[in-house]
């Protein structure tokens, strides 16, 4: 802590005549100045901190709509892909099927005219 200054602000030479301050007044007046500063910092300071903490609010807030819109697109996504799966899944079957059908009916045809053939020479 810095040593109080006894001089007078006006000149260094001593108090002025008849409207100097004495020393005790120089002591108080520094102390005084010296708690407004640090009143001022300490203001600045806690301006800071509330400025950062409603931004990091907002980015909270941000980031939590973010959030939510990102369950709501999984939820989305999630049903159009099991639509989606068993959509497939019964164009698999529908393929499936038809293709035995024809393997059915080409055999089926080359059975009958096997057996045709066979049974005319008869």
């Amino acid at each position: 802590m810095p040593k109080p200054s006894y001089a007078s602000r006006e000149d260094n030479d001593g108090p002025s005549p008849g409207g100097g301050r004495s020393p005790a007044r120089l002591q108080g007046d520094d102390r005084l100045d010296q708690v407004k500063g640090q009143v001022t910092e300490v203001t600045g300071l806690l301006h800071d901190a509330l400025e950062k903490s409603i931004q990091r609010g907002e980015n909270l807030e941000r980031l939590d709509r973010r959030a939510e819109n990102l369950a709501a697109e999984s939820k989305h996504f999630k049903s159009t892909t099991q639509k989606l799966a068993r959509s497939m899944w019964w164009k698999n079957r529908r393929m499936a099927l038809l293709i035995g059908l024809f393997v059915v009916l080409f055999l089926g045809g080359v059975g009958f005219i096997v057996y045709w053939t066979a049974f005319r020479k008869k």
